[in-house]
């Protein structure tokens, strides 16, 4: 499949080249921003670390399972549709090194339906691990406020003994 084979050269040429904080964040906010407009469960899998936490005003949970990630993805792939989201715009605020295998950031996410706002900007706080020379997201804090629906679908999908803590 061609796009499995773009998406691992993709990853493959990222190994080797060095990066700033910010790099790191902008590359996987593009695959995963790809994954959630396409639908495209696996391809977000591949940017996560497991376990994986997850936090939103819903409360926060330990996602130890692919099988319980695209569960979760499933939800947040529902209330895209329910919204009619058609694009998002993410970008990278700050991103900083807190030592040669770790990158602390936050972006901003805005929903679109077209160039209609279908849910206010949230900033979301990222931890990305780098192991075996390839980065991916091992924690997620989302601060989404006016969207209780998002901020639930975040949530809901729980996995049996995975829930850390609910608010």
């Amino acid at each position: 499949d061609i796009a499995a084979f773009t998406t691992s050269l993709d990853c493959i040429a990222f190994m080797f080249e060095p990066r700033t904080a910010k790099e790191v964040s902008e590359h996987l906010l593009a695959r995963t921003g790809r994954a959630l407009l396409s639908g495209d469960a696996d391809l977000f899998e591949s940017c996560l670390t497991f376990p994986n936490v997850m936090q939103s005003f819903d409360g926060q949970i330990l996602c130890e399972t692919p099988e319980h990630f695209r569960a979760i993805f499933a939800e947040v792939m529902h209330h895209m549709r329910r919204s009619g989201v058609t694009e998002l715009s993410r970008h990278c605020i700050a991103a900083t090194y807190r030592d040669a295998h770790t990158v602390e950031a936050t972006h901003e996410c805005r929903m679109l339906q077209g160039t209609r706002v279908t849910q206010p900007a949230y900033p979301v706080f990222s931890v990305l691990k780098r192991a075996h020379g390839l980065w991916k997201i091992s924690y997620s804090a989302y601060a989404i406020t006016d969207a209780p629906d998002h901020s639930h679908a975040l949530g809901s999908a729980r996995a049996p003994f995975a829930q850390l803590a609910h608010g």
